[in-house]
């Protein structure tokens, strides 16, 4: 939407979707998206209205509101346009342990396995 919608056309919105992405990829670097045990953003969280009277937003809940897994195969390019919008080091903290070693080597690793969901970290990780 940035791209094709807003840039150039609505600079308020852009800037509000801006923010909203700023927001939501900082959410999944701390509690209660983060693992800390697990080394990743939990694939599933539990979210619901603050009214506890209200039903929550999901029709099925993970024990204990979040699963045990980790989503270490979409999130990679969030890490890197949260710290394009931030510059928040926090971002490159996660994306590295969640990579288990050095960023750019382990990027590097990887090959083209995953590569449209790590392409904008590859690309970070080698502007670094």
């Amino acid at each position: 939407m940035m791209e094709t919608v807003y840039r150039g056309a609505d600079d308020l919105r852009a800037s509000q979707l801006k923010a909203v992405i700023a927001l939501s990829t900082t959410s999944m670097t701390s509690f209660p998206a983060w693992s800390e045990e697990l080394d990743g953003p939990l694939a599933q969280v539990a979210v619901a209205p603050l009214d506890p009277n209200m039903p929550p937003f999901c029709a099925w809940l993970p024990y204990d509101g979040a699963s045990d897994w980790v989503d270490d195969f979409q999130t990679w390019s969030s890490f890197a346009y949260g710290y394009e919008l931030t510059k928040l080091p926090v971002f490159l903290v996660r994306a590295q342990q969640m990579a288990k070693g050095p960023l750019l080597e382990k990027m590097n690793q990887a090959g083209t396995a995953n590569l449209g969901n790590r392409a904008a970290l590859l690309r970070l990780a080698q502007d670094l």
